[in-house]
């Protein structure tokens, strides 16, 4: 952001000419403290000016470099919002996988416990019995395995916000979805139009342009007034 604000105050200056300079020349002063034996004394004032389309092609190079770091800005915005949403969806769908299994899980101990009674009065065979237990084992393992990376994308979270790593966070009240109003294509041009790495590059390409231009008309001569008196 401070590099964009830099190259922001330095478009105002582009479009101006070169500073002014003042100036004063002491001859025949024999010392540098013998201020009254000197003969003559000048004052000087002198203003370059560019050619006039050196100047504006010059200041929108300059625009064109200030809105390059505007997008590269936005970018690295985007960039980093994006790791910090990202572990936080990552965390959302291993909690959301999580509950699922659980009710799976839920199921199959119902389901195992019909079974066994069945099995038990002989009006259940013991395979399906064992399809069940066998069914409810394979769900005990990815509950495990799920709760592990449960751990580890917590972990993920706290580390980002700089909190203590066996921080626990409970998912908040799903908000009501919303039906998308714009077609995949639609949002692709949008994505295409609006993403900043891609304006960036466009920019790119119009400052060289500029500057190539530039560079062809340099030879253009400057004009130089100066004002002395004595």
């Amino acid at each position: 952001k401070h590099a964009y604000e830099a190259a922001r105050a330095r478009v105002f200056s582009a479009w101006l000419p070169d500073d002014p300079e003042f100036g004063v020349d002491a001859e025949g002063q024999p010392s540098l403290f013998a201020v009254g034996r000197r003969a003559d004394t000048e004052y000087m004032v002198s203003q370059r000016i560019p050619f006039p389309t050196t100047l504006i092609l010059r200041g929108q190079v300059a625009l064109r470099d200030a809105r390059i770091a505007y997008q590269r800005y936005k970018e690295e915005e985007r960039n980093a919002a994006w790791h910090l949403e990202q572990p936080y969806y990552e965390l959302y769908l291993t909690k959301k996988t999580l509950a699922a299994l659980e009710e799976v899980r839920m199921l199959l101990e119902k389901l195992s416990s019909t079974a066994q009674a069945r099995y038990e009065v002989n009006k259940g065979s013991q395979q399906d019995l064992l399809k069940a237990n066998i069914e409810l084992s394979k769900v005990n393992i990815e509950i495990f395995n799920t709760k592990q990376q449960e751990h580890l994308a917590e972990a993920h979270v706290s580390h980002l916000f700089d909190r203590p790593l066996h921080t626990r966070y409970a998912l908040p009240e799903e908000p009501p979805v919303m039906p998308l109003s714009w077609s995949q294509d639609e949002m692709e041009r949008l994505a295409v139009k609006v993403r900043p790495e891609l304006q960036a590059a466009s920019l790119g390409i119009q400052r060289a342009k500029t500057s190539r231009l530039l560079a062809v008309t340099s030879w253009l001569p400057d004009i130089t007034g100066r004002l002395e008196t004595r």
